[in-house]
């Protein structure tokens, strides 16, 4: 888009002070062009710096802009080779010269000019004037050649200069000062700057400095316009001495063969102290129309030293040396004088503004540029004490005065003007210079001459007036507040501020200088130290700096500030910010809203912190970087206003993040950007939270289908791996895992790089050739609050695909193997791949084929993205026909751990599992336990209770175990495992056996009869599954022997139209309650056992008898019927002939045997294979005084069946569990006698005590307590034994701490046993209560008969079962019921309100009609 650019002048400053212009004043800019703006730089006055300012101006709106335009001007630089020439002695006549080099240093020409005439001189120039090149230097010849035998001293300016310093004046003139310092009769003089001595050295000025020593009346005599004559014109001049002594004057006349037009007579005269004397000076042309100029020069010295003989040393001093400047013409009234050719170096003279009454100086200069002398005379003197002031009005007093006011400028020579400006008031002054040439009328050079007289005023924004708002204590607020300097003089300033308010107020630069038109930015900072309004009064003092140096008067310019103290702080919108949860190495943004409720504005920093709550050490998180980033840390906020702030949080690890984000608030940033906090404890301001996760996935159910079917649910839980499948995706993946994606993770490796250690195996188990496909669905179930994605990964898939040529190297036995499983299809994953949300669930297919005899093994990955990483490598295994196979799941088999000194531990279980198609016959070879026994100082350490056996096909088999340790370490067993006519495995057994008493509560965990980690339910539906367990695995836990456990499981027919058949039969959508029974025997073991329930399909089978029926009718039929068939006939027909088969002879059979082969090969219908359901049940049996003591919580809710207990007392066995094991100990006599002395202290340490003693006199005249009056309340010793209840054994066996032994297993032989229902103690317990009725009718002798009977009857082992047995029945009634959906067993219990009883009324009152009803 075009614009169109303005550049104005901002400054409304007087023209003279203009010294940038730009060309450009408006310019059109097309789009996406540069416009170059060139500003030129024109100085008016050497060595001085200048501002202006330019206000840039876009069109469209797009934006204003100011340039601040700064300027130094440099002057000439010049520096001459030495500051005095001495020639010593010379004879009269002779001639000396001495070389002076000029040398210029800037980068302009300098034009000098040395004021001396060469003609007349006695010092000689070769170049008296010219220019010396800019970075060059010219050289001088001085030639002396004197005229009398007398001193020659010459001072003037342009001449030689004190200490070798050359001045230049702003006109590029050369300015020398006097060369050495004399004191002599006369008076000291004053040492004067070059310019002024220039001016007033003569005493011929309005202002004298120094009384000249000698002097002449005038310096310059202008004949003006002289006829030729004889005679000539003669003008006097007056010569005085203002010395104390007699002085001898000496005019200079050079001799040659021309008369000089201008002479002075005498040529020596003696001036006494104090007096004068006249010398006439005579002007005789010799042509017409001709300018004459001419020096003359003369030398005064005192008498005393006209002679060297007589002169003191001490008082010796150079002559003083007079010149007098002479000029005329002799231009005749009628002729036209020759047209003067001139260049000025500058067209005006602006001199800088200066104070009232003080002095300045500039110069100019004039180059003659043509063929002929100039004549030159300022006219009209007077006219430069008329001048203008700004407005135009005339005034009188000129402040210009210039020197030489006439003369003559030779042919290619310079002539330097040198004006001074003496302002007389302030205002500004402008006036011409005029020259008149030639005395010509029509031709006048005029120079413009500028000058002003100024005071120093400041311009102040708003009237001096600053406005602070409010600032927040502690903290400093700056304010930008600009002064410009609007005079022509540079100010210097300094604020004023009180001492009271300099620690409240501050001003930054507090003092300076200030350019002419100049606007300076102060920084004006305010640090409030209480809460408030406050005024402050500051004075601004400025005084102006001439360029002389010299101070103007001094002016004050006073401020106001108005601010005020606030106290600030921010507060965050909302306290709590959730992210929620978030897949570590990923990243949430969130707004944060901060909120500025003061008066202030703040400038805040913020400060976080982090909490980690997680399984992580934290040196491991202190290295990690941050996982919170903020778009801005610090920054100022506004009063009363809101900022929001983006907060990333990034988790890297798996845990709970709570950010605590604070903030100080802090001062201002000073200028390298560093600040400090106003307060040393942060302040809070929210909480962020956040949980890192990785997206994870765990196994919830297995179930088999096909030949995995015949396997139990723990055994394919454990084949699969389940238990280190879950741990493996619940555990947090390695750096490398992270690496790849799931649409990454390739290589162009045959095998790839396994970048993981979770590495675990799928077994599919066993199965002969040609059987069903091992199917194993697996329900995988994301239990995070991330979407999972998954895939399993197979080694082909992993594989990039390449071309023909770049398949190298020979493949291994290893990689041939894994093609010919993928070739074959053997391994196969259905759904490869998914996606699962938060609680969902898939059902992972994994299948085996037999379709190939031998074992395959096949690695495939299951990559979760940005998760883990897992091996899993599939196994599976396809026996021959008819070869017997044991398949082992693991050839490393660890048994539960076993406390050192049991002496009835549990029995310990380890599967077998055949998994051929024939029955095999196994044996254990158990030499190496014979050898470790002998090792054991013949102790059996392990037992194989089940050497040998025999296993049916897809059957498996238990190894029972007694584990007894003898020590407190781990033990290894290699047992070899041997079929008979078979291979022999050899299986590693390992048992860790530990002291009880050396661990105490870190003793390791023996309570292992039950797994949570396998589903007790199925989750998984499976095809043509009508029933389904409400429980797949019932763990009884831990259990006493010889007590009665029992579990209640559901068998749902999940069909609406097909009933199922198993052992009971169910209706088509009913259920069906089966109760389950434990009774241990009195070994103590691990039980884990598979309870198998086939269930069948009514509908199937009863279309497979269908089938059956025609199967055997239809094979009759072939067996009994046949076709014959004519060959001579054209059509063939067909008849059926019922024949016994007793009549059938050998030559019909052999002519139709080939029809009745093909009836033969009819195909019989198979009978529906039942769906198989598997139970498992678990369970730990203990000694009862091992459960006892380990499990005090349980023994009140057990049941022990006492007429198992009677059993084995009957059978003669041991009963181990109905009295304390005891253990003799022996003692040697010393022990003796220590526990002898133990027990006697402490007997007498009783007997002593008064406070026992009191306690026990006080127990006989205790009241009697409240239920002790109530002997009916308590039941009998044989009502709480036939109870069968472990409370009231565990009650009366806690009773006395010495019969707790013996009352424990009184009670636990008479606890509870399995009685079908005996009749007669039924009648028993009848007759008991009508015994008991008519108790009142009978003596006190019969009563305690019968009492006694009753309580032999209730203590009998048979009344307690059958009292238990009649609870069971009535409990598994009312579940009956309760599933056949009978009655609401759900249902809140219901209140049903009677209607109101009627009071009975009297005979009287009652009707017939009441009587009748």
């Amino acid at each position: 888009v075009g614009a169109t650019v303005e550049v104005s002048r901002m400054d409304k400053t007087h023209p003279i002070d203009w010294v940038f212009e730009c060309p450009i004043k408006k310019r059109p800019i097309p789009g996406k062009n540069v416009l170059h703006v060139a500003l030129r730089f024109s100085p008016k006055l050497p060595w001085t710096t200048s501002v202006e300012y330019f206000h840039v101006r876009v069109s469209n709106k797009c934006g204003n802009l100011v340039i601040k335009c700064i300027g130094e001007s440099l002057g000439p630089r010049v520096t001459a080779s030495c500051g005095l020439i001495n020639f010593f002695q010379l004879m009269a006549g002779q001639t000396a010269t001495q070389p002076l080099k000029l040398e210029n240093h800037s980068d302009q020409d300098v034009c000098y000019m040395f004021d001396t005439d060469p003609e007349t001189s006695v010092f000689h120039f070769d170049r008296p004037n010219g220019v010396v090149p800019s970075k060059s230097h010219v050289q001088i010849v001085v030639t002396f050649r004197p005229f009398l035998p007398i001193q020659y001293y010459r001072r003037q300016l342009d001449e030689f200069i004190r200490a070798k310093k050359v001045e230049v004046g702003e006109d590029d003139s050369l300015l020398v000062r006097e060369a050495e310092q004399w004191e002599g009769l006369c008076e000291p003089a004053q040492q004067l700057p070059p310019w002024k001595e220039f001016f007033f050295a003569d005493g011929h000025a309005d202002i004298v400095f120094n009384v000249p020593h000698v002097a002449l009346e005038t310096t310059h005599l202008d004949f003006g316009r002289v006829e030729l004559g004889p005679g000539g014109e003669v003008r006097t001049v007056c010569l005085k001495n203002n010395t104390k002594g007699a002085v001898l004057f000496n005019w200079l006349q050079p001799t040659g063969p021309t008369q000089p037009s201008f002479t002075a007579q005498p040529t020596f005269v003696e001036v006494p102290a104090g007096g004068s004397a006249t010398i006439a000076v005579s002007f005789r042309p010799e042509a017409t129309d001709k300018i004459y100029a001419c020096e003359l020069e003369g030398f005064a010295y005192f008498k005393s030293q006209r002679d060297f003989q007589i002169v003191n040393e001490k008082t010796v001093a150079p002559p003083f040396c007079l010149t007098l400047k002479c000029s005329g013409h002799t231009f005749q009234p009628k002729s036209e004088p020759f047209q003067p050719r001139f260049l000025f170096d500058r067209e005006q003279l602006v001199f800088p503004s200066v104070n009232v009454d003080e002095m300045f100086f500039r110069s100019v200069s004039m180059f003659n540029s043509g063929d002929a002398p100039i004549y030159f005379r300022v006219t009209d003197l007077n006219a430069l004490g008329q001048v203008r002031d700004c407005l135009g009005t005339e005034k009188y007093g000129s402040p210009f005065a210039i020197k030489p006011a006439n003369g003559v400028v030779r042919v290619g020579e310079y002539q330097v003007f040198s004006v001074k400006c003496v302002p007389n008031r302030m205002d500004q002054f402008v006036s011409t210079l005029n020259l008149a040439l030639n005395e010509r009328t029509d031709i006048e050079a005029k120079i413009p001459l500028l000058g002003s007289a100024d005071k120093a005023t400041v311009f102040m924004e708003n009237k001096g007036e600053l406005y602070f708002p409010p600032t927040n204590l502690g903290n400093c607020l700056s304010r930008c507040y600009p002064i410009k300097n609007t005079s022509r003089v540079p100010l210097q300033f300094e604020w004023h501020v009180h001492h009271t308010q300099s620690d409240v107020i501050s001003v930054s630069p507090s003092s300076g200088r200030l350019e002419p038109n100049e606007s300076l930015a102060q920084t004006w900072t305010f640090s409030p130290k209480a809460a408030g309004k406050t005024l402050l009064k500051p004075n601004l003092v400025v005084q102006g700096v001439s360029r002389t140096g010299a101070l103007m008067q001094k002016a004050s310019f006073p401020a106001r500030i108005i601010s005020s103290g606030s106290e600030g702080g921010i507060s965050a919108v909302e306290a709590y910010i959730d992210y929620g949860t978030m897949v570590v190495g990923s990243s949430a943004v969130r707004p944060i809203t901060l909120v500025n409720n003061s008066d202030c504005a703040v400038f805040y920093k913020l400060v976080v912190s982090v909490v980690i709550d997680g399984p992580y050490d934290a040196k491991d998180l202190a290295e990690d970087p941050s996982t919170l980033e903020l778009s801005q840390i610090e920054g100022w906020l506004q009063a009363r206003c809101k900022q929001l702030i983006r907060a990333t949080v990034r988790p890297m690890h798996r845990v709970q993040y709570q950010h605590r984000l604070a903030y100080f608030l802090m001062t201002n940033p000073d200028a390298d950007g560093d600040c400090r906090p106003l307060f040393s404890e942060p302040r809070h301001l929210c909480h962020l939270l956040s949980t890192g996760v990785y997206p994870s996935l765990t196994a919830t159910d297995v179930q088999g289908w096909g030949s995995a079917r015949r396997l139990k649910k723990k055994l394919l839980w454990d084949y699969f791996s389940v238990d280190s499948l879950n741990l493996s995706l619940q555990a947090d993946p390695t750096p490398a895992e992270l690496i790849y994606t799931v649409a990454t993770r390739q290589s162009f490796c045959r095998t790839p790089r396994v970048l993981t250690r979770a590495v675990l195996d799928f077994n599919f188990g066993a199965a002969p050739f040609g059987s069903d496909e091992s199917s194993v669905h697996l329900l995988l179930e994301n239990p995070g609050h991330v979407t999972a994605e998954f895939q399993f990964l197979m080694p082909e898939e992993l594989q990039m695909d390449l071309e023909f040529w770049a398949e190298t190297g020979e493949y291994t036995e290893e990689e041939l193997h894994h093609l010919k499983v993928q070739g074959q299809r053997l391994f196969s994953v259905t759904p490869s791949k998914g996606q699962l949300e938060p609680g969902a669930q898939v059902v992972i297919r994994a299948a085996y084929s037999h379709r190939v005899p031998g074992t395959d093994r096949l690695p495939v990955l299951l990559k979760v993205n940005k998760g883990r990483e897992i091996l899993i490598n599939f196994v599976g295994v396809t026996t021959e026909p008819g070869r017997q196979y044991l398949h082992f799941h693991s050839k490393k088999h660890t048994f539960n751990p076993v406390p050192i000194g049991e002496p009835n531990p549990s029995l310990q279980v380890y599967d077998l599992y055949n998994g051929g198609d024939t029955t095999l016959s196994f044996k254990v070879d158990c030499s190496s336990l014979v050898e470790s026994r002998l090792e054991n100082f013949d102790y059996q350490v392990l037992e194989c209770l089940t050497p040998s056996g025999e296993i049916p096909a897809g059957r498996s088999f238990e190894l029972l175990f007694k584990f007894s340790p003898l020590e407190a370490r781990t033990y290894v067993f290699d047992l070899p495992i041997q079929i008979v006519d078979g291979e022999t495995a050899l299986i590693s057994f390992c048992g860790l056996g530990f002291d009880r008493r050396a661990l105490g509560d870190s003793q390791p965990d023996v309570d292992l009869a039950e797994r949570p980690t396998v589903a007790s339910r199925q989750a998984i539906p499976l095809q043509d599954q009508l029933a389904v367990l409400s429980e797949e695995r019932l763990s009884f836990s831990n259990v006493p022997v010889f007590s009665r456990n029992r579990r209640v499981v559901f068998l749902n027919n999940t069909s609406l139209d097909r009933p199922a058949q198993f052992q009971w039969h169910a209706g088509a959508g009913e259920s069906t309650l089966c109760h389950l029974i434990l009774v241990p025997d009195s070994d103590p073991k691990f039980y884990d056992l598979d309870l198998i329930c086939e269930v069948q399909d009514l509908v199937r089978l009863r279309q497979y008898e269908e089938d059956l029926r025609d199967w055997q009718e239809e094979l009759r039929k072939a067996e009994e019927e046949f076709t014959i068939t004519e060959k001579d006939t054209e059509m063939e027909n067909k008849r059926k002939v019922s024949k016994p088969k007793s009549q059938s002879s050998a030559s019909s059979g052999s002519k139709y045997r080939k029809d009745l082969s093909l009836q033969a090969e009819l195909r019989k219908p198979q009978r529906p294979a039942p769906f198989l359901l598997h139970l498992g049940v678990t369970a730990q049996s203990h000694n009862i005084h091992d459960f006892q003591a380990q499990f005090p919580d349980l023994w009140d809710s057990v049941c022990l069946d006492r007429t198992l207990v009677q059993t084995q007392r009957v059978n003669g066995g041991p009963v181990e569990a109905t009295a304390a094991p005891t253990t003799a100990v022996p003692a040697e006599d010393f022990e003796g006698e220590i526990v002898e002395l133990a027990v006697s202290n402490v007997l007498h340490s009783l007997l002593g005590d008064s406070d026992l003693l009191a306690a026990i006199a006080a127990v006989h005249s205790e009241p009697a307590p409240f239920y002790h009056q109530l002997p009916q309340a308590q039941p009998s010793p044989g009502l709480r034994a036939a109870c069968g209840s472990g409370a009231s054994a565990s009650a009366e066996g806690g009773a006395s701490a010495a019969a707790s032994q013996r009352s424990s297993s009184s009670t636990m032989a008479a606890a509870a046993a399995p009685a079908s229902g005996s009749g007669g103690a039924a009648d028993s317990v009848r007759s008991i209560r009508a015994s008991s009725a008519s108790a009142a009718g009978v003596d006190r002798a019969g009563c305690e008969a019968e009492e006694l009977e009753k309580e032999k009857v209730l203590t009998t082992a048979q009344f307690g079962t059958l009292c238990e047995s009649v609870l069971e029945n009535i409990l598994l009634n009312i579940v009956s019921e309760a599933n056949q959906r009978e009655f609401d067993i759900t249902a809140r219990p219901r209140l049903i309100a009677l209607p109101p009883r009627r009071k009975p009324q009297p005979q009287s009152q009652r009707t017939p009609q009441s009587s009748q009803r």
